[in-house]
């Protein structure tokens, strides 16, 4: 009850959809949702077996993310294979969701949360309608180990002494930030956001216990002026731009 099983067979080789780039194409492996059907009767799980001509087969996966985060969908995911391997399983799901009931009454915010501000507004253009209406291409962008190293090395060479080292993650999204406001032609005093998930799990007290299967992460926002994103160095104190 809940979950829902499809299998489906394609002429297509498994090395036709490349290196699994997310494009309409793939979509096909994935099954989709009728959102024509009232909301308390959809599944909550939706996973597709397709086989393939060439003998090879997929997994798509498909599930609510008001249930549960990328978090818990992995530790779904490893359970299920160590189960098909008939291995012992070492972290059993924390199924107990009062652990985040809200608080009765509501605590007012302590501080304020950027990531609640109205998004900013494009310099030249009365609202952001026109840029929304814009298709927007996915790509996969390959980093090879020494290019992700010479990022890490860019941005801590020039961060602060009081800012500990930034990770290769760091690094690379702070690279990233920079390129789309260059490729976006922003004005230079163009205010944009950056936005991240922060998994909360082990930032409480107590800490959640291990294997919570549910939602806990929190999106928080970064803001700048792409001005400043780009002429600095990549390292320049990303601590003071998460605490604006």
């Amino acid at each position: 009850m809940g979950a829902r099983l499809y299998e489906a067979e394609s002429d297509a080789k498994i090395e036709d959809f490349g290196d699994f780039c997310p494009t309409p194409k793939l979509r096909s492996l994935v099954p989709s949702v009728d959102y024509s059907d009232p909301l308390h009767q959809l599944p909550l799980l939706l996973v597709q077996l397709t086989k393939f001509s060439c003998g090879g087969v997929s997994l798509g996966l498909a599930t609510s993310h008001i249930m549960i985060d990328g978090t818990s969908f992995s530790h779904f995911i490893s359970t299920w294979a160590k189960i098909a391997r008939v291995e012992p399983l070492d972290v059993l799901p924390f199924l107990d969701r009062t652990l985040l009931l809200a608080r009765d009454p509501p605590m007012p915010p302590q501080f304020n949360h950027e990531r609640f501000n109205p998004p900013p507004l494009l310099i030249g253009g009365s609202d952001n309608q026109e840029e929304r209406s814009k298709e927007t291409t996915v790509a996969m962008l390959h980093l090879s180990k020494t290019q992700v190293e010479k990022l890490k090395h860019m941005a801590n060479v020039s961060r602060a002494t009081n800012v500990q080292s930034y990770s290769r993650y760091e690094a690379v999204v702070g690279h990233l930030w920079r390129c789309t406001c260059k490729a976006r032609e922003h004005e230079n005093n163009q205010i944009t956001k950056l936005y991240l998930p922060v998994n909360f799990r082990n930032r409480m007290l107590p800490p959640l216990p291990q294997g919570y299967f549910g939602n806990a992460y929190l999106r928080i926002a970064a803001s700048s002026q792409s001005g400043e994103l780009m002429t600095r160095p990549l390292g320049h104190d990303f601590q003071n731009l998460f605490s604006r």
